[in-house]
């Protein structure tokens, strides 16, 4: 089995447990096990969206202070959309890339959210870049590495 192959392989299976779990046939506890053994399993080196989705369904389960969940089945359902949004979607170029920093410098992406897009492509893209994509890509990929004040001054910077 070749490396894109084993790639392919996972991502199907990540996106059927996802699946299974929205539509009832598996529980949030058996998706969250089924995540966790990627993170102890030493030979598995997924792919950062595989990655991004496998952090996310292990701790599908975690209760909240009120009995319930501490992400709604909404959440969920939204991360899945994403997850298959980012599977199905080509390399973006630099209109798309624009787009996404817009969004965060307006308020209307989270910085996570965008810093796990533009890391995906940054390190799955067999598509080489121009050198102003790989700049926007490495600005959006350290997003989330700054505390929320550092985040307000760069922003601010960027309007001047």
């Amino acid at each position: 089995m070749t490396g894109s192959t084993a790639r392919s392989d996972l991502l199907d299976e990540v996106e059927r447990h996802w699946a299974a779990l929205l539509d009832g046939r598996l529980t949030r506890d058996e998706v969250d096990r089924w995540a966790a053994r990627w993170h102890t399993d030493d030979r598995a080196a997924p792919e950062p969206l595989a990655v991004w989705a496998l952090d996310l369904l292990h701790g599908v389960d975690l209760p909240d202070l009120d009995g319930g969940f501490l992400f709604a089945d909404e959440q969920v359902a939204d991360w899945f959309a994403e997850f298959r949004r980012l599977r199905a979607e080509a390399p973006p170029g630099l209109a798309a890339i624009g787009e996404r920093l817009v969004d965060l410098v307006e308020g209307r992406a989270e910085r996570d959210a965008v810093a796990h897009w533009a890391r995906y492509w940054c390190d799955h893209s067999a598509r080489p870049f121009t050198e102003a994509e790989r700049r926007l890509l490495q600005v959006l990929t350290q997003a989330q590495e700054h505390s929320d004040e550092q985040f307000r001054e760069w922003l601010a910077g960027t309007r001047r």
